[in-house]
């Protein structure tokens, strides 16, 4: 598989699935993911996972905003809590 495949081939659907994603894959992905480059080796790495209540404001917040009209921002906002 090269480069192109991978990248055009992409989808996101996993808003769309009722099942969580288990733990341990969560956990694998994050170990995995401390390995990748960066900048001088600054390592900076800041994971947060949110499952149950806290996520279920933080969506019903997105979509409240996503309705209102409000710009799609990667800034944190303290949506729904």
């Amino acid at each position: 598989m090269n480069y192109d495949d991978v990248v055009l081939g992409r989808r996101s659907i996993r808003g769309f699935k009722p099942k969580p994603v288990p733990r341990r894959v969560i956990e694998e992905v994050s170990e995995l993911a401390t390995r990748a480059p960066s900048s001088m080796n600054t390592q900076p790495w800041h994971f947060h996972v949110i499952t149950g209540e806290p996520l279920n404001r933080i969506r019903a917040g997105n979509t409240e905003l996503n309705l209102a009209g409000v710009p799609p921002s990667r800034e944190s906002r303290g949506t729904g809590t």
